[in-house]
Parts: C-alpha cells; sequence; structure tokens
C-alpha cells in the first residue's frame, strides 16, 4: 500500500508542477503581451513613438527622393509638424486599446484612422495622392475573425488552469496526509521555481547570446532596429517578472523543506539505526 501511494504521490506531484506552471505562464502572457496597457508602457520606455515618428519622417523623404520627384528641401520639417511622437503615441494607442477589446469578443474590427493626418500634411503642402489609400481606416489583421473572442477562451484555459492545479492540490495534500510524509509540498514548490527559473534565465540571457551569433546590424533599418529593441525590452522584462516568481516559489519550498525537517525529522531506516 505505502509503494502504491507513493507511486500515486510522485504522479500527483508531476502533473501538480506541470498545471502551475502552465498556468502561471498564462497568466504572466495576459498581464503583459494581451495587454494593451504593457504594450503602451513598454513603448513608452523604449521612446519607441520618437523614433517611429524619425523613421516615418526619413522613410517618406527616402521615397520620395527614389520617385525621381522635385524634393522640397523643407520637406522633412514639414513633416515632423504632421508625424509627431504624440500624435502617434494617440493613433497607436487607440488602435492597441481597440484590438484587445475585439480580441475579447467586444466590438468591430479594430482600425487606424490617419486621414486626419492626411489632411493636415496637405495643408502644409505636402503632396499625397487621392490613390493613396490613406483617407481611409486601415484595418489592423485584416479584420481576421479567428482572433475575435478569443481572449475568452484563453480567459476559460486559465480559469481550468487555476482550477485543475487546486484540485491536484487537494489531492496530494490527502495523499500526504494518508502517507504521514508532508516533503512532497515543498519538493513541488521547489521544482516549480526550477522550472520556472530556467525560463526566467532564457528570457533574461537568451536576447544576449542570439545577437552575438546572429550579429544584428540595428544601423540596418530603423524599423527594424525600433522592433528589435521593443522585443528585447519586453523579453528582458518577462524574464525579471518570471525571476521573482520563480525566487517566491523556491524560496517557500525550501522554507517549508526546513520546517518539516525541524519538527518532522525523516526517520532513519531500521538497518542504519544504531544497536
Amino acid at each position: 500500500m505505502s509503494v502504491l501511494l507513493s507511486l500515486i504521490s510522485k504522479l500527483l506531484s508531476l502533473l501538480l508542477v506541470g498545471a502551475i506552471i502552465v498556468t502561471a505562464l498564462a497568466l504572466l502572457l495576459s498581464q503583459t503581451l494581451l495587454s494593451s496597457r504593457y504594450i503602451e508602457g513598454e513603448l513608452s520606455a523604449t521612446n519607441s513613438y520618437s523614433r517611429l515618428s524619425d523613421a516615418l519622417v526619413n522613410e517618406f523623404v527616402t521615397q520620395s527622393q527614389k520617385d525621381g520627384q522635385q524634393v522640397d528641401p523643407t520637406l522633412k520639417d514639414k513633416l515632423k509638424t504632421v508625424l509627431t511622437p504624440v500624435v502617434l503615441q494617440q493613433k497607436l494607442d487607440l488602435a492597441l486599446e481597440n484590438l484587445q477589446l475585439y480580441y475579447q469578443g467586444k466590438g468591430n474590427a479594430p482600425v487606424i484612422n490617419v486621414s486626419d493626418l492626411v489632411t493636415k500634411a496637405r495643408a502644409v503642402g505636402i503632396q499625397i495622392g487621392d490613390n493613396s489609400g490613406l483617407d481611409k481606416p486601415i484595418t489592423i489583421a485584416g479584420g481576421n475573425n479567428k482572433i475575435k473572442g478569443a481572449g475568452k477562451q484563453f480567459d476559460h484555459a486559465k480559469l481550468l488552469g487555476v482550477a485543475v492545479s487546486a484540485v491536484l492540490a487537494v489531492l496530494l495534500a490527502l495523499v500526504s496526509w494518508r502517507r504521514r510524509k508532508w516533503v512532497a509540498i515543498p519538493d513541488v514548490l521547489i521544482w516549480i521555481g526550477i522550472s520556472l527559473g530556467i525560463v526566467a534565465a532564457v528570457f533574461t540571457f537568451g536576447p544576449g547570446v542570439a545577437e552575438h551569433y546572429l550579429k544584428f546590424n540595428a544601423a540596418s533599418n530603423a524599423f527594424a532596429s525600433l522592433g528589435h529593441d521593443l522585443a528585447v525590452a519586453i523579453v528582458h522584462d518577462l524574464g525579471r517578472r518570471l525571476g521573482i516568481v520563480a525566487a517566491s516559489y523556491l524560496v517557500a519550498g525550501i522554507a517549508i523543506r526546513i520546517i518539516l525537517h525541524k519538527y518532522h525529522p525523516v526517520q532513519k531506516p531500521a538497518f542504519l539505526k544504531e544497536k
């Protein structure tokens, strides 16, 4: 019977570790990459709005030069009065918030409307053709219906993960009580801490290792450089958050282990006891 309970305890521990890790990652994802406010915060932290403004202005001027047109020497200054960081921030933040609502099954497909910028650009003498398509709202993600309402399914999956973790934890506690051995519980916490710690380390050091071997050229393209820096900042932040969670589980597991060893020391097998 004791052997059977030991096997059940190990199986429940393994399942509980997996369930909590998946649930923790899902909760982290919902609070970060699936949150418009988080993305907006990272965009601000990486100065992305100003950098995007400069990149768009330079790209517009470059394209005008490639078209063989007589480029107005004041074109760049005029564009800067239209494509300001503040205006871009307002446009992008609104689009991100609408995208999140769409993901949660609320509202229509998100769009970015730049028709007011086109009107302002024409007013300062910037030539934009009527066939540019910029006078009409631009639908984000092509209005893909597959992502509409996906947030609800994701929320249900998170709740299921929490419920499964709770049930497994109760079952493990019952088996531990039946065996009169509670060490499986802190061991689960320790293994969760170690596992999440490994993922956190990958997020923290992975970008640096990848850059070392891939030799990313930040000066090759302003938009690529902006996206690269934003991605690295987000990955590092995810690593930091996971590191905190991992450390919490690890410290709790070790502390409970010490307490159990103090008040419920492991008995030596009979053949090891002194005669």
